[in-house]
């Protein structure tokens, strides 16, 4: 399996496609395949004082891996998207599900709100149907 990601760009309210990563002793800067680009990580104890730094970045974007798995429909699936269950098992259907640092994790709806109920190895009746940065009401939040 490749390694692929994805970035939210924090100030544009972006999702971008990341071409090419670089791990630098101030952090981690991401490419895009055409000319964006931006941190991702920042070393809270990197000196921006120094000699031959730049200026400090303004924001950190937010980095997603690709799980390796797609959905029912082939969608990639990585960090930070919302699944929904489109199952036959009433109990789970409709249910969320949120991918969380590689993890998967279903989301069910109780008198209380959300919670995580248990881990899935593979969302074959699941369905992307957002991500948490660009649709966090599909979560009711």
């Amino acid at each position: 399996m490749n390694t692929k990601y994805r970035v939210w760009e924090v100030e544009a309210k972006y999702m971008s496609t990341v071409a090419g990563l670089d791990w630098t002793m101030a952090g981690i800067k991401w490419y895009g395949p055409g000319v964006g680009s931006g941190w991702c990580y920042l070393d809270p104890d990197f000196d921006w004082d120094s000699p031959n730094t730049g200026p400090k970045p303004k924001h950190v974007d937010i980095l997603m891996q690709y799980t390796g798995l797609p959905d029912k429909k082939g969608v990639e699936i990585y960090e930070g998207d919302i699944l929904e269950h489109q199952g036959n098992d009433n109990w789970q259907k409709g249910s969320k599900l949120i991918i969380e640092h590689g993890k998967m994790g279903l989301l069910l709806k109780t008198t209380k709100g959300w919670c995580y109920a248990f881990f899935a190895n593979h969302p074959s009746d699941m369905i992307v149907i957002g991500n948490i940065h660009e649709n966090n009401e599909l979560l009711g939040e």
